[in-house]
């Protein structure tokens, strides 16, 4: 609809522009690897990361009637992504 699309853009400066400030603050802190092209795929994936918690909040408040619901259904999910996303596996176990 073009309420999301409007929203979209006019976050997208916000959404892309913090992630960069911090993974160019991070990166040299870290002492990562000083390349070029992997500095670039080290804001591409925060930025990503952004976008899609992001994406998820507007979800979340889309698919409940309520402020306490989505409060109540963030966690619930938020947990849920931890615990399938592979944090939690032994490094022996994977193939």
């Amino acid at each position: 609809s073009a309420y999301y699309m409007a929203k979209l853009v006019s976050e997208m400066p916000i959404a892309t522009i913090l992630p960069s400030v911090f993974g160019s603050i991070v990166y040299p802190s870290l002492r990562m690897h000083p390349r070029l092209d992997r500095f670039v795929v080290f804001l591409s994936v925060l930025v990503l990361n952004a976008l899609a918690a992001t994406s998820l909040g507007m979800v979340v408040s889309a698919g409940t009637t309520s402020i306490k619901a989505a409060s109540s259904l963030s966690p619930v999910i938020m947990v849920l992504m931890l615990l399938f996303g592979g944090f939690y596996v032994n490094a022996a176990n994977i193939p």
